[in-house]
């Protein structure tokens, strides 16, 4: 019989708690840099990644808001 806990206690892996984690679980690049542009499409101006400015990017994501992607074939950031 297995016992195991089988994620019991766990996070649902859907919910990211941090902006990178949120990024990386979508394949986006989470580089500063990316954040960066992302923030700005998103409205929050002067992006230094402070925890206030990351987590109201990563509650504006979740929401429903569209990162910029990066390009795999010219290394150039594009948005949805």
């Amino acid at each position: 019989m297995d016992t195991s806990s089988k994620g019991e206690g766990t996070k649902p892996s859907n919910i990211a708690t941090s902006i990178v984690d949120y990024l990386k679980s979508k394949g986006i690049d989470s580089s500063f840099s990316n954040r960066k542009k992302i923030a700005q499409q998103d409205g929050i101006n002067n992006y230094k990644g402070t925890p206030e400015q990351n987590t109201t990017l990563l509650k504006k994501l979740q929401s429903g808001a569209k990162p910029a992607q990066q390009s795999k074939a010219k290394g150039r950031y594009e948005s949805n």
